[in-house]
């Protein structure tokens, strides 16, 4: 049987927040057999044009890419944990990958995933890339760079919605209770580059605390996702 793969991901108001969502979702669609985001819109189903700019690219790569949209309410806590829920049940693929609106994937790391894939694995991290302020300052130390990005086996994990806890069951059900002291032990896989974009176009980003958190940082040349060429041109251009 084929083994097929889904990435899912949460947005809301993306173009004001200045998120790569376009980016993030042709990045995606350049490994996973499908695609699901999961939009937030206002109770007259309104939202600032991210709904639509996605909808353009639905026209273009067809039905590989799925729109949900979802009222926003801001007063519910649980709103984002529900709306993962909601792109997770939407997938299909028997692996799933989760991502943010902020974060896009190498192209030259896609064959990682896809063998990561065959090779049956029940579910991996990939550390992150945070960038902030601009598009060549990296943010450093493991507590400061955004947490990880998970694929897994959707046949045999379920995911909670809460950082690093997995809960993995057999096939009969049976849940492993040192599953998450596995996974906090584990698998990194540092050759699968998944670059967040969160904050670099914040005129106000550079010299900021984080989450209360004073970031450390360094210059990036590294490079790219090719698909984030022509957004880090304008950006330059501006620049000058």
């Amino acid at each position: 049987m084929a083994k097929t793969l889904s990435a899912y991901a949460v947005v809301r108001n993306a173009i004001e927040s200045q998120y790569p969502f376009l980016e993030c979702a042709k990045s995606c669609l350049g490994v996973a057999d499908q695609v699901v985001f999961v939009v937030g819109v206002d109770k007259d189903e309104k939202d600032d044009g991210t709904l639509d700019a996605l909808g353009e690219l639905r026209e273009e790569v067809g039905d590989r890419l799925r729109l949900v949209a979802e009222i926003w309410d801001p007063r519910d806590k649980a709103v984002f944990a529900r709306f993962k829920e909601i792109g997770r049940q939407v997938c299909t693929g028997n692996w799933n990958l989760r991502i943010g609106p902020d974060e896009v994937i190498h192209e030259k790391d896609y064959h990682i995933i896809r063998a990561l894939i065959r090779a049956n694995v029940r579910a991996y991290r990939f550390p992150r890339i945070r960038f902030y302020g601009d598009y060549f300052t990296e943010v450093v130390g493991e507590t400061d760079a955004g947490g990880h990005m998970y694929l897994y086996n959707a046949d045999y994990v379920k995911f909670s919605g809460i950082r690093h806890e997995f809960r993995e069951a057999d096939p009969d059900g049976l849940v492993h209770p040192d599953t998450k002291r596995r996974f906090d032990e584990g698998f990194a896989i540092p050759q699968v580059r998944i670059f967040r974009y969160r904050g670099v176009e914040d005129e106000e980003a550079m010299g900021r605390k984080s989450d209360g958190v004073e970031l450390r940082t360094r210059e990036w040349s590294g490079g790219h996702p090719a698909v984030m060429g022509g957004r880090i041109e304008e950006w330059l251009k501006k620049k000058r």
